[in-house]
């Protein structure tokens, strides 16, 4: 086994380990908190495992970057790295703007959350148009011979067309069909949906795979290596500017702060915000270093407003609808840079195989 495989395989270890016990504090401490929603909590027994949660975070962000001292500077750099840029930065702005109308106007802040709002059809739009992104690079990469990567890209895609649909629906609200008799007595807003039967376990599947695709993939990149095993799937890698997006995300969770992976994903990605800000300026990539700074500063600020703001939300989980547009951004820009990459293969390009501290 490679040195590799050894470090992945000791930190999917640190992290199982450390959220089974984590678990098993709940179950004996606090039984009813255990992936549930519910208003934050600040007693004696969450603050302790919040500090758990600082300190993983910072132990994990810590050997992410002694294993890939580069971890912005990727050997395959994102195919249009101007327009990853300005989506990034799009990212960005909507997140300081969410945060000064949550503080402004809660009631704004409702309609723009509410079903079928701006931000709901924005969001599902951007994952059908990724699933299309995603599904023809799935084609692409099985017609090239790239089987593996083809089959997961053709997951991918499949995932996000249901998302999308589960989004709005299913279209029930625009179509006017009536929700079938088996849904509508098990689902919690009486909508021909899926999720809404376990809304809770939905949104921490849901969330937490955006989280492990788009914010934690890239910390595993050294397994990608040209001639190891996995190397067809380093074209599925999201970029630093697909994990900005996803780790903005982590500041909306109000009503799921009190859950202990969602803590951990928030201190983890504002430590890496911030560490990629700071290898950014030592390479000479100022413009990265600025972005990757203000999205670090951004993140914070918006999870402290949301957690001293939120109560003044119409509905404590308003914030969601915020947290799954920058989800659905973040996905899109990842199918959008896989589907370029792809299209790219004809023409020589290899694919991801590292990190590297060398400027570019």
């Amino acid at each position: 086994m490679s040195n590799d495989w050894r470090r992945a395989l000791g930190l999917a270890a640190v992290l199982i380990l450390a959220q089974t016990a984590v678990i098993l504090f709940d179950l004996h401490f606090a039984p009813g908190n255990l992936f549930a929603d519910g208003y934050p909590v600040y007693n004696t027994y969450f603050t302790i495992r919040m500090v758990a949660a600082v300190l993983l975070a910072t132990g994990v962000a810590i050997g992410v970057f002694f294993w890939n001292p580069g971890l912005l500077a990727a050997r395959h750099d994102p195919p249009a790295p101007n327009v990853s840029f300005a989506i990034a930065a799009v990212c960005v702005a909507a997140t300081v703007a969410a945060t000064l109308v949550l503080l402004g106007d809660p009631a704004v802040f409702f309609n723009l959350a509410r079903e079928d709002s701006l931000f709901e059809w924005t969001s599902a739009l951007l994952l059908f148009a990724g699933s299309i992104m995603m599904l023809v690079a799935a084609l692409r990469l099985v017609g090239q011979g790239s089987r593996r990567a083809g089959v997961v890209a053709l997951l991918l895609s499949l995932l996000l067309f249901l998302t999308a649909m589960e989004e709005i629906s299913w279209l029930q609200r625009q179509i006017g069909f009536a929700t079938p008799e088996a849904l509508k007595q098990r689902n919690e807003q009486g909508e021909a949906n899926v999720h809404n039967l376990a809304t809770g376990l939905s949104e921490n599947l849901y969330y937490g795979g955006a989280f492990l695709l788009l914010v934690f993939g890239p910390a595993l990149a050294f397994l990608f290596a040209p001639k190891g095993p996995l190397a067809s799937l380093a074209w599925l890698l999201p970029s630093r500017y697909a994990l900005l997006a996803g780790a903005l995300s982590t500041g909306f969770c109000f009503e799921m702060w009190n859950v202990f992976w969602m803590q951990f994903a928030f201190f983890y990605s504002v430590l890496l915000l911030g560490g990629i800000a700071g290898e950014s300026v030592r390479i000479g990539r100022w413009r990265d270093g600025l972005l990757f700074g203000c999205a670090g500063v951004a993140l914070v600020a918006c999870h402290l407003t949301v957690l001293s703001a939120g109560y003044t939300m119409v509905r404590p989980w308003d914030d969601s609808e915020f947290k799954e547009l920058l989800i659905a951004a973040g996905l899109f820009l990842h199918a959008a840079e896989v589907f370029r990459r792809v299209g790219k293969m004809s023409k020589g390009v290899q694919p991801f195989g590292g990190l590297s501290r060398a400027k570019t």
